[in-house]
């Protein structure tokens, strides 16, 4: 035993990796890294807390920005009062009547009922006043339920093989939420509901309460990166926050990878080129999750691509061309919309992220269809 301790302690002279760059944070692991977003909790914790009646609930944030790591601390911000029922759809369903017949599942699990079998029916509609009935029949005046569902979008793909009975089934949902305070719906996800057509979410939700999932402020940078017990140099704190501005996955990715390189060659301080040195050559590389998504899902048109590239590039000019023009104006302004890019001091359109930049610069963006 103590042969095996003092082997580890040579593998791992500073401890065990607290960083995670790739799964949702989990309570029981995570706590020590799970940080920062104190204003969202709080405001996701009262305005579900206190409603009188619920409209749809969208926590909405960009691809790795922790989204799913709040869903799984959802029964800690909120307390042992709200059963919180996750269901992750990507990739998990098959059909509407499939959706629906997991949330009957489901509820029955968290709320320990007895096993009961249910084939919802083709027709939607029905089949969801069959499971409204269900619900309102089985939950007590105790009882408050959150269906989170992640990755929401995936019903998309369902609802738009049959657009009448989807908008129908959307309406039901919308009536049902507006008038009672027990079953709450959480949908977790990257688009806004304005942005799916064919049903058209937004018609149906114009109210819904959005809850936005940023990036990390300065000091929760600060605060992450000191729990990984390194003596980081001020330049390369403050050059971990500068290169990815708080982004959590990516802040995470450096963190982890400075602790691997740390306990490689047993080196506790962390220098300004060692950050850079970990970013080139770990982080800005095709393969990278949250750069990878934004250039081959958010930009799925060669048009967007083409703008992701002029921003890059700094062609003010094409970038006003769209801007005055009302036909690609909308399309260019989501990437503001959606957290990618902002404006600099000299009024001009930058990477929020400079890893992305960087990623950019480093491989393009191919054009093809």
């Amino acid at each position: 035993m103590k042969e095996l301790e003092a082997n580890a302690s040579k593998s791992y002279p500073f401890g065990s990796n607290p960083y995670l760059s790739g799964p949702a944070l989990l309570p029981e692991r995570n706590k020590d890294v799970f940080l920062g977003r104190a204003d969202l909790k709080e405001r996701l914790s009262h305005t579900i807390e206190t409603a009188q009646d619920f409209p749809m609930f969208l926590l909405q944030g960009q691809r790795r920005v922790g989204k799913t790591s709040l869903r799984n601390f959802l029964p800690t911000i909120l307390g042992s009062q709200f059963k919180i029922v996750s269901l992750d759809l990507q990739g998990d369903i098959f059909s509407i009547p499939d959706f629906l017949e997991r949330l009957r599942t489901a509820f029955d699990k968290a709320l320990a009922l007895p096993e009961t079998t249910w084939q919802a029916s083709e027709n939607w509609v029905q089949a969801w006043h069959e499971l409204r009935q269900y619900f309102e029949q089985n939950i007590s005046a105790e009882n408050r339920v959150i269906f989170a569902l992640d990755e929401y979008e995936e019903l998309q793909k369902h609802l738009k093989k049959d657009v009448a009975q989807a908008e129908s089934l959307l309406g039901a949902m919308r009536n049902f939420s507006q008038n009672q305070n027990r079953i709450v719906f959480l949908f977790i996800g990257f688009r806004l509901f304005s942005d799916l057509k064919k049903p058209n979410w937004g018609k149906f939700f114009v109210n819904a309460e959005r809850f936005e999932v940023d990036y990390l402020d300065k000091p929760s940078v600060f605060q992450l990166i000191e729990v990984g017990k390194l003596a980081y140099e001020e330049e390369a704190k403050q050059e971990v926050f500068q290169l990815a501005n708080g982004h959590p996955s990516l802040t995470q990715e450096i963190c982890k990878n400075i602790f691997e390189q740390a306990t490689a060659i047993g080196e506790k301080v962390v220098t300004l080129n060692m950050i850079q040195s970990v970013v080139e050559e770990k982080i800005v590389h095709t393969g990278n999750s949250p750069l990878d998504v934004f250039i081959n899902e958010f930009c799925d048109t060669t048009l967007q691509k083409q703008m992701a590239l002029a921003v890059a590039n700094k062609e003010e000019a094409k970038i006003e061309a769209w801007l005055t023009d009302n036909q690609t104006k909308g399309t260019f302004l989501k990437f503001e919309q959606y957290g990618f890019i902002q404006k600099n001091e000299d009024k001009q359109y930058e990477y929020r992220v400079p890893i992305f930049q960087l990623y950019i610069d480093k491989f393009g963006i191919a054009l093809e269809e």
